[in-house]
């Protein structure tokens, strides 16, 4: 997925005083444990562009900044917090796939954390703070750690070094054993309100309209908006397969199958742009839905057309496509899958 290097837009602080919108209650908890004292681990676990590493961060500074105010919010001002925003303080540090593969140097397909990495997590994390009254380890990609690798993590869970916290980022939070879950403090973050990112994108000084239009495309997802934001193909894609996903909808039974098959010739090979591409289905499918029974959406902000299609039928839809998800996820032949769930769908009234 396309970035820039250097983004013109950028999440500001909220009311809260902490850049993350959109998940309040998770930023309540943690200013209330940098007030109080942290627990010395923690789940951060949600989809990607969830913002787990901002918050992360967030905490990361208002643990370490020595202005910080008496609701956990930093000053962003200090040596320390700005070497934290730029990831260079020595006692706040990240490990994830990009950095393993760097110390690595190509060796290996790198497509996991190692045991290696959770040795070098264990050991930078057993160092006393050089400057700074905690010693914050983040470790994104969680999910992708083999069992091994986490059992060998368990001891750094079961003898934690003083003045540390470990924060575990994971997209996918059934990937982690129960043994390391049960010595952290889950956090759970779910996709965000679309008004949510309007908000956010509109305080980091992006054009109303345009900031609307991308809280529409984002799926819940802040990260992707500000990426989008500073990336117009990001933006064009996403309303390119939002329109293919229209049109399949619109299309009648033969070219809705023709479609189906296709898509399910290319999983094989492209199997993220599929699944992106069912997933758009499946929100225009519950748009439809929410139009059909009056109740507002998170797709569209204008009144929809009348209904085309009975509640019952467009629920059945819905759940069509998360069953062709979950088939092809547990490795149902893909035309199989596609073609089970066309033949759910409902025909225009």
């Amino acid at each position: 997925m396309s970035t820039v290097a250097s983004p013109s837009f950028c999440p500001v602080a909220t009311d809260s005083g902490w850049r993350v919108w959109g998940q309040e209650p998770a930023a309540r908890s943690f200013q209330r444990a940098a007030i109080s004292g942290p627990r010395h681990a923690y789940v951060l676990a949600g989809p990607d562009h969830i913002g787990k590493r901002l918050l992360a961060q967030e905490f990361a500074l208002a643990l370490n900044c020595p202005a910080v105010s008496e609701t956990g919010v930093p000053c962003r001002v200090c040596s320390i917090c700005q070497r934290i925003e730029r990831g260079v303080h020595p006692d706040v540090s990240i490990f994830n796939l990009d950095r393993q593969a760097r110390v690595e140097s190509g060796t290996g397909k790198n497509t996991s954390l190692t045991i290696d990495t959770v040795r070098a997590i264990g050991h930078d994390l057993a160092l006393r703070p050089s400057e700074a009254p905690w010693r914050v380890m983040i470790v994104d990609d969680m999910e992708t750690m083999r069992e091994t690798a986490q059992e060998a993590l368990l001891k750094t869970l079961e003898e934690p070094p003083a003045a540390a916290v470990l924060l575990l980022l994971t997209s996918d939070i059934e990937n982690l054993l129960e043994t390391v879950l049960s010595r952290c403090v889950v956090v759970n973050l779910p996709v965000s309100p679309v008004r949510a990112i309007d908000e956010a994108l509109v305080a980091a000084g992006v054009a109303p309209a345009e900031a609307s239009e991308l809280a529409l495309l984002a799926r819940g997802l802040p990260g992707w908006a500000f990426a989008a934001a500073n990336d117009a193909t990001l933006r064009a894609g996403r309303q390119e397969m939002r329109d293919n996903a229209r049109a399949w909808l619109a299309g009648d039974g033969y070219t809705r199958m023709v479609r189906a098959i296709k898509l399910a010739d290319g999983f094989g090979q492209n199997r993220d742009e599929v699944v992106d591409s069912l997933v758009s289905v499946m929100l225009e499918w519950r748009h439809l839905l929410y139009q059909s029974v009056g109740l507002a959406d998170d797709l569209d902000i204008q009144p929809g057309p009348p209904a085309l299609y009975p509640a019952a039928a467009l629920v059945r839809a819905v759940d069509s496509v998360r069953a062709c998800l979950a088939d092809l996820d547990a490795n149902v032949r893909p035309r199989l899958a596609c073609e089970t769930m066309v033949l759910q769908w409902p025909t225009a009234q």
